[in-house]
């Protein structure tokens, strides 16, 4: 068993052995065209860019890939690659075009490269020495972490748990989940939980068993821009073999089927066209209405610990300027937000450009409890309740929080 991940070694693939040997291009390219290293079984093709690349300097190579995020469109990436390692990512810079639009990538595609040689990689497999969430691990090798007969013998076999298991690969559960606090106290009963991820991500730090993985620039399957980007291809092209699954075989505005079964799946009656139901209203104790907008520093919580990209859009929590007035908050204090369901703290944007009676946290910051269960990091499902919508869907943007000055604020203010 190899004990070691090798990480972006990008002349063609990543070697998940030992070796540091890069893999050369072969004699036969030209430029323009790269193909398939032979090592890759009945892979060998030959990959035409559609617009010119920015030329290597002297000794570098240029490896083009798209991004790892499917936000819309694969945006394309070119790892700029000096001695095997990343120096820089460029884009595609082409003018806009609306016959033929370039794929320029955003600040998610730019920052892949500060998270792939992020100090906090996870690089090896290791094993929880601590109570669960402390982040308490020690270094095992491959053969432990992937030895089925102790884990299968569970507590007898010197292991933590019998096998009641939970195995999150790439996942945030415990962190884009709504009611953050309570999925993490719910796992007292889970007896097993391997985590595989690039960081110890909150979800990887409930684990038992933890498993480092490669970026998209450290594997093969280098993703195809726009590939099946257009919904419902099939129906527009041949809507008469290719039919929606309605009695129709036809989009419907209206639903035949809720109209049938308004209370389709037991959380509520829905109508079966379009229409907006107000939500539960505010109370006296949380009277202000959360809502979590995406950031543009984050893929929901993928690149919640890197410092350079999070200065593209810093977290915060954005109040009215009258809603901060009564509450005696200026722009940039700390302040508590908080609920039944939890609380964190964030500085706050007093501002007139969002509405009275509301408040606004990006979601998908990491959820960072301390010792009294207060988030330190900013995370709205830190205050999200975990019910569905008669749909179905979870409702993280109905919620309702009340928000003050925090301690080290108003301890301030009173000095």
């Amino acid at each position: 068993m190899h004990t070691n991940l090798v990480f972006a070694r990008l002349d063609w693939a990543i070697d998940l052995e030992s070796s540091d040997d890069p893999v050369e291009p072969g004699e036969d390219d030209v430029p323009g065209e790269r193909t398939v290293p032979d090592f890759i079984p009945d892979l060998r093709v030959t990959m035409v860019y559609e617009a010119p690349r920015i030329d290597p300097k002297v000794g570098d190579t240029v490896i083009t890939s798209t991004c790892g995020h499917n936000r819309g469109g694969r945006c394309m990436v070119n790892a700029h690659v000096t001695d095997g390692r990343i120096t820089r990512i460029s884009t595609d810079m082409r003018r806009w075009n609306p016959e033929h639009p370039p794929l320029p990538a955003c600040a998610h595609g730019v920052g892949q490269m500060e998270r792939t040689y992020h100090p906090d990689r996870l690089r090896c497999p290791m094993r929880r020495t601590g109570p669960r969430g402390s982040g308490q691990f020690e270094r095992i090798t491959w053969d432990e972490a992937l030895d089925a007969d102790p884990l299968a013998r569970g507590k007898a076999g010197g292991y933590p748990a019998d096998l009641k298991l939970i195995y999150s690969a790439g996942g945030g559960l415990f962190n884009q989940a709504p009611n953050a606090g309570k999925i993490a106290a719910s796992l007292e009963g889970v007896e097993f939980i391997v985590g595989q991820d690039h960081f110890l991500t909150p979800t990887v730090r409930m684990a038992d068993i933890v498993l480092p993985a490669t970026t998209f620039w450290e594997r093969n399957d280098v993703h195809v821009p726009w590939s099946g980007a257009v919904a419902f291809a099939a129906q527009i092209r041949d809507p008469e073999h290719h039919r929606f699954n309605t009695r129709s075989g036809k989009i419907e505005v209206y639903s035949t089927t809720l109209a049938a079964k308004p209370d389709l799946y037991g959380l509520g009656a829905m109508p079966p066209i379009p229409t907006w139901i107000a939500p539960p209203g505010p109370n006296v104790a949380f009277p202000l209405m959360l809502c979590s907008p995406k950031s543009r520093a984050r893929t929901h919580s993928t690149h919640g610990n890197q410092p350079g990209l999070a200065r593209v859009d810093p977290d915060d929590v954005w109040l009215n300027i009258g809603d901060a007035a009564a509450r005696g908050i200026a722009n940039g204090q700390l302040v508590r937000i908080f609920n039944n369901q939890g609380a964190t703290v964030l500085p706050a944007v007093v501002t007139d450009r969002i509405a009275p009676g509301v408040v606004s946290i990006k979601e998908g910051a990491w959820f960072a409890p301390d010792e009294t269960g207060t988030d330190t990091n900013g995370c709205a499902n830190a205050l999200a309740m975990d019910r569905s919508a008669p749909c179905g869907a979870t409702t993280y943007n109905t919620n309702y929080v009340q928000v003050s000055l925090d301690d080290r604020e108003a301890n301030h203010a009173g000095s």
